[in-house]
Parts: C-alpha cells; sequence; structure tokens
C-alpha cells in the first residue's frame, strides 16, 4: 500500500528522497556495497511504477559513533538540501520509526509517522509528528492539501 501511495503521490508531481540508518554496515553485518545494490534495485523497481526518487541517502554508521548523519541528527537532511535545493520549512518527512519524527524535527520539517500512536510515548510534543497514519495512502490528502 506504501508504493501505491508513491504512485498517487508521483502522479501529482511529487519527488522522494530516501534517508535511511543502515548501522549494518558499521557493525559489518552487510558491506556499504551491497546496501547501495539493494537501494539501486529498489529504486530502478519504484522508477518502474512511475515513482521519481530523487536521491538515497544512508548513514552507515554504528549507533554508538555518535555522528551528524544517523537519524535523529539531522546531518542527511541538510546534505539532501545541499544537494536538490529545496527548504526544509516546506518539507514533510514521512517515516516508521520514532528516530524519524525526531530528525525531521531536528531538522525543522515536519514529519508524518506511519505505524501505532502508541510508538511516539517517548517523543517531546515538539518532535511529534502532524498525524499518524498506518499507510502511505491514507495521508495523500492531508499530503496534497499542503
Amino acid at each position: 500500500e506504501n508504493v501505491e501511495g508513491m504512485q498517487i503521490l508521483s502522479e501529482k508531481g511529487m519527488e522522494f528522497i530516501i534517508i535511511s540508518n543502515q548501522a549494518g554496515i558499521g557493525r559489518k553485518v552487510v558491506s556499504e556495497k551491497m546496501v547501495n545494490l539493494i537501494n539501486e534495485k529498489m529504486k530502478k523497481a519504484l522508477e518502474e511504477k512511475g515513482i521519481k526518487i530523487l536521491g538515497i541517502y544512508i548513514c552507515p554508521h554504528h549507533w554508538e559513533d555518535n555522528c551528524l548523519c544517523r537519524k535523529p541528527q539531522p546531518g542527511l537532511f541538510f546534505k539532501a538540501t545541499r544537494d536538490w535545493l529545496f527548504r526544509l520549512d516546506k518539507t514533510i518527512f514521512i517515516g516508521d520509526d520514532p528516530r524519524d519524527c525526531q530528525a525531521a524535527y531536528n531538522a525543522g520539517c515536519k514529519s508524518i509517522f506511519l505505524g501505532e500512536e502508541s510508538e511516539l510515548d517517548n517523543l517531546s510534543p515538539d518532535e511529534k509528528p502532524i498525524k499518524v497514519f498506518n499507510f502511505l495512502n491514507e495521508a495523500i490528502p492531508l499530503l496534497m492539501s499542503r
């Protein structure tokens, strides 16, 4: 259902940037090359469905590294804005982990959470998303109204 939602949003002119923590690289569970191959395959599959993926940004670091690119830090958000010249205050980040909402707040953008409201209990009021949905296609009316 999330891919279907991305297709509908793409038809309406929206483009996507993916920002992902990949601690498996830092933990030596998977190589960065393998993650990049998987991401390229995913990007190609999405583009074949008409979904425009501008870029995929990954943090390869272990969570103990205290880097600036691992969500909830906003480093990859800032890199994406430099690469694609968009405004974070006009952006809605959609995520399925509470750290996604924290990262969006830290970067200065709004967020939508895909999951259960109870997963967000430890977030501050400022870090909370504008709305919680189970699936992306449920968020389409809200996204199109902005």
